[in-house]
């Protein structure tokens, strides 16, 4: 994708999954920059970032109680049945939650302060921006200056007729 076509990758990811996303950016990554040291940097970040999706679509679609039988916090309840009923449970206290917050909060900013710059230089390497898709307010559904000309134009000869 074109690092200076924001669009085309908005385009490209906008239905991705996040794992078909990180695959994606990995796949990218060892395209563009060819260094084996920073894949193997960046295949154990998105490994990473793997990981905390699981552990946030555990937190997210699990049922949740409070625990009501020593307070310690909330018991997440997440039932299975594939073959038998399986019921996987923990209490997590407002701590707990907040480090996993945490967490997420801090692969952010490696993304951000480590990943981004090389990003950057990539993008300041490319001659000159992509200019083969339409004006953003073009997609918006507004009206361009070129297809207000041509429906213009149109309207001017169907009265000529």
């Amino acid at each position: 994708m074109d690092p200076n076509d924001f669009r085309l990758g908005t385009i490209v990811t906008a239905q991705l999954s996040f794992k078909g996303t990180l695959d994606l950016l990995e796949t990218l990554f060892a395209h563009r920059f060819n260094d084996p040291v920073l894949q193997k940097e960046i295949s154990k970040f998105l490994g990473s970032c793997r990981e905390v999706e699981k552990r946030r679509n555990q937190i997210i679609h699990s049922s949740w109680v409070p625990d009501n039988m020593k307070g310690r916090g909330a018991l997440r309840l997440k039932s299975i049945a594939r073959g038998s009923l399986k019921i996987q449970g923990e209490v997590l206290s407002k701590a707990d939650l907040q480090r996993e917050a945490d967490t997420f909060k801090d692969l952010t900013d490696v993304l951000l302060k480590t990943w981004m710059p090389n990003i950057d230089k990539y993008r300041a390497s490319r001659a000159t921006p992509a200019t083969y898709l339409p004006p953003l307010h073009d997609i918006s559904g507004g009206p361009s200056p070129e297809r207000s000309q041509e429906k213009t134009g149109r309207a001017t000869r169907k009265k000529s007729r």
